[in-house]
């Protein structure tokens, strides 16, 4: 059984949830959400997931910015779960996404110790470092060279890049070009904007060309109904994330089987298209 270094004494596992630690008086557990590709002829499949944390009561983290130590000490736990869960339970070809927030790690937390335990983590599971996406938020309130050194040695220590957030908060182009992320997160602002309007949906469209001729993968964020599903398609993205493929679930959960092949209609169970 995998211990993740020296975060075992923190760490404990059943067969029920899998691995989970304390916080708080609760039991915190690793939940995940689909990230849905399109292939060339318009079909989905899934591939990679989002790590999200609960309780055991099913409330995600209240992550305080105001309290650095605090939520940096949830973020490096909640990590090195979603590592350890990912590892024994999702199949092979999936990535998994991790949000990496600069600004919620304090000084006594510097992004090496993160990152190694991170990694201890992966080695100790059998995880490839190339199959976990590390995420920075585009419109950090972090300084640019914090951000900077952040997004070297997340590459240094074999990990992907994206970057969260695109499309609001006045994020430029210079900015992507100096991090050369290979994905970024449009947000689902830009979706809506698209719905609403001709308008929005060209400058979707176009951001969207953009970040493909830059070899940027585009995940659009926020579909969770099917007109939404075809807005994604029709504007050329790669990838998205959303609600239309069901409720979080279980990473203990997560088996060959529970993979479901696509369905038309979305359902508060998994349905999670087939992995490829």
């Amino acid at each position: 059984m995998a211990r993740c270094g020296r975060l075992s004494g923190m760490i404990s596992h059943d067969q029920g949830v899998g691995y989970s630690t304390a916080w708080e008086g609760q039991q915190l557990l690793s939940y995940a959400s689909p990230l849905v590709r399109f292939s060339v002829d318009g079909q989905l499949s899934t591939y990679g997931m989002d790590g999200l944390c609960h309780a055991a009561e099913n409330d995600l983290i209240d992550n305080d910015p105001t309290d650095k130590d605090r939520t940096g000490h949830a973020m490096r736990m909640a990590c090195c779960l979603h590592v350890l869960n990912f590892a024994a339970h999702a199949p092979d070809p999936l990535h998994l996404f991790l949000e990496m927030d600069p600004c919620l790690v304090s000084k006594g937390q510097t992004y090496s110790k993160v990152l190694d335990d991170i990694t201890t983590c992966a080695e100790d599971a059998g995880c490839a470092p190339d199959r976990i996406v590390l995420q920075v938020k585009a419109d950090t309130c972090a300084d640019f060279e914090e951000v900077l050194d952040l997004c070297h040695a997340i590459r240094a220590a074999g990990f992907k890049l994206a970057f969260t957030g695109f499309g609001v908060g006045g994020v430029n182009l210079d900015r992507l070009l100096d991090f050369q992320p290979e994905f970024v997160r449009i947000h689902e602002q830009m979706l809506q904007l698209a719905l609403e309007t001709s308008h929005g949906l060209v400058l979707l469209k176009g951001m969207t060309q953009l970040l493909r001729d830059l070899e940027i993968t585009t995940i659009l964020c926020g579909v969770d109904v099917i007109e939404e599903l075809q807005h994604a398609r029709n504007a050329g993205v790669c990838m998205v994330a959303g609600r239309f493929f069901g409720q979080p679930v279980l990473m203990a959960d997560l088996t060959r089987g529970i993979v479901l092949p696509d369905q038309v209609e979305p359902d508060p169970a998994m349905r999670w298209p087939a992995v490829a």
